[in-house]
């Protein structure tokens, strides 16, 4: 019968205990930080255009400085260059994504706006068509628009949006979830 060493495995013993509750602080290691951030009137520009960030309730977020690094808020930049951001919050990752398809469009309906909820295309060359004295873009089969945090995809051969002024942008956000949602229920579109 082999002899067990009583020094050897109480340090053993010990050396696991202190590993395991290492490995379990790494794990469980969330942390707040208290900082001073600095606001200097940081002001953007996206190719040459002066860009004003917002929120989707079109409310000014402005870039600050933290630890000599400038943060600038990712969903209006993502949203300036034809992308879509989204976080989820149980793996903490942010998801920034791309059409597709090559011949998918993307189209976020509140970059149409500015805060006050009058039509603005942001300096952008895009495809309008003037019917009426109001601004219309026709989106075709496979593009998806985007109204806040819901994601549409054109199911019909095409579908002409016109852009009305609203009295907010959170107006326009409730109007075009309202219409969207009577659009779904055509058929024309879908979630």
């Amino acid at each position: 019968m082999k002899r067990v060493n009583l020094k050897s495995y109480i340090a053993g013993f010990i050396t696991a205990v202190l590993i395991m509750s290492m490995i379990t602080t790494v794990f469980a290691a969330a942390r707040s930080v208290t900082a001073t951030v600095t606001y200097r009137d940081i002001k953007v520009n996206i190719d040459g255009v002066p860009t004003t960030l917002t929120n989707l309730e079109g409310n000014a977020i402005e870039p600050v400085i933290l630890f000599d690094t400038v943060y600038v808020p990712l969903s209006p930049v993502a949203r300036a260059f034809g992308k879509t951001s989204t976080y989820d919050g149980k793996s903490f990752t942010v998801f920034i994504n791309s059409p597709k398809t090559t011949t998918e469009k993307v189209y976020s309906i509140i970059d149409y706006y500015n805060a006050d909820g009058k039509f603005s295309d942001l300096g952008r060359a895009l495809p309008f068509d003037s019917k009426n004295g109001e601004p219309a873009l026709t989106v075709k089969k496979g593009d998806v628009i985007i109204v806040g945090d819901l994601k549409y995809t054109v199911v019909a051969e095409s579908l002409t949006l016109y852009f009305y002024t609203q009295p907010s942008l959170t107006a326009v956000i409730q109007w075009w979830t309202d219409y969207f949602k009577d659009v779904e229920e055509s058929g024309i579109v879908k979630k």
